[in-house]
């Protein structure tokens, strides 16, 4: 003779040998508990997004139940935007406490994180932080530029001429002066320094050799 079917409501497991309930019912009967009602919701019960006692996660992240997105962690999601706490979601789409709501640690014991652009180089990375490994290392390589400027001295914005050059200039011929003195010039090399050389003053280089690009920006304004 079959065991009759367990009375609570949607159960369909068995009753118990000399009882009405099964096993799980009859527990959850003495230790005060109740039986299941009409309306009730159960495991796998539509609940919000998701289904009613289920943790829904996969490598994207764990489901919300109030508004079906993806999180890696869902306690800081739900203070944030549906301002309740973790205890009230629980009890809203009936997960245990032994469920946990962030998701489970990688194979190779990293945390897992949506990949997210690197703010300098836009690189997806997958790593905590903002910055990728290249410009995290450029990154700190300009504030020890900052902190310590005396270790980085800038370059010099003008040279000196060399003997070689000097030479140069004091035998160039008449025609090859004028490119010498524009290779100089652009060259870093002061006008002052090149007409001191020849034995003239910083006027005549203006008049006859002024510096390339030197007073463009006044003849491109328009005149009035």
């Amino acid at each position: 003779m079959q065991g009759t079917r367990c009375v609570a409501y949607r159960c369909e497991e068995k009753a118990a040998r000399g009882g009405r309930l099964c096993r799980p019912h009859q527990r959850r009967l003495d230790l005060g508990g109740g039986l299941p009602i009409p309306g009730e919701q159960f495991p796998g019960d539509p609940s919000g997004h998701g289904a009613f006692a289920v943790v829904d996660s996969d490598d994207t992240g764990v489901l919300c139940h109030e508004c079906g997105q993806r999180f890696n962690r869902l306690s800081p999601h739900l203070v944030r935007t549906h301002h309740i706490n973790a205890a009230t979601y629980r009890q809203r789409h009936g997960i245990p406490s032994r469920e946990s709501l962030a998701m489970p640690p990688s194979s190779d014991g990293l945390s897992r994180r949506k990949p997210h652009p690197c703010r300098r180089c836009d690189t997806l990375i997958t790593t905590p932080g903002r910055l990728c490994d290249a410009c995290s290392q450029q990154h700190k390589h300009d504030l020890h530029r900052r902190r310590h400027p005396e270790l980085y001295p800038k370059p010099l914005k003008w040279r000196e001429l060399t003997n070689d050059e000097e030479i140069e200039l004091l035998t160039a011929t008449p025609d090859a002066l004028s490119d010498l003195i524009t290779r100089l010039q652009t060259d870093r090399v002061p006008s002052k320094t090149i007409a001191t050389t020849l034995g003239y003053a910083a006027a005549w280089m203006s008049r006859h050799h002024p510096r390339p690009g030197w007073g463009e920006k006044d003849q491109e304004q328009p005149q009035r």
